[in-house]
């Protein structure tokens, strides 16, 4: 079993995919508020984002088992996971206090 560092946890690589999945829940929930066509996502915004995000992290994550050049890590998983979370409650911080 490999060992893991603890600055391997926190590596660029783990913060990018954290910021990126953090601003996709962000502006999904906002754009799921304003828009009109679809009353259902207006008020089940959050849940809908979180869904979508989370799933499409992982099913990612899972695609990689196709390919030879990339690896499967769980580590990238649990922060696209973590990435979600805070972007809702980065959207909980900006639009609700």
């Amino acid at each position: 079993m490999p060992k893991i560092s603890g600055d391997y946890l926190l590596s660029i690589d783990k913060l990018a995919h954290a910021f990126v999945f953090c601003i996709l829940v962000l502006l999904m929930i906002v754009g799921f508020i304003k828009q009109h066509r679809f009353p259902i996502l207006r008020t089940k915004a959050v849940t809908y984002s979180l869904v979508i995000s989370i799933s499409y992290g992982l099913i990612l994550e899972i695609m990689q088992l196709l390919s030879s050049a990339r690896m499967v890590e769980l580590l990238d998983a649990g922060a696209n996971i973590a990435g979600c979370i805070s972007g809702w409650l980065l959207f909980l911080l900006i639009y609700r206090l």
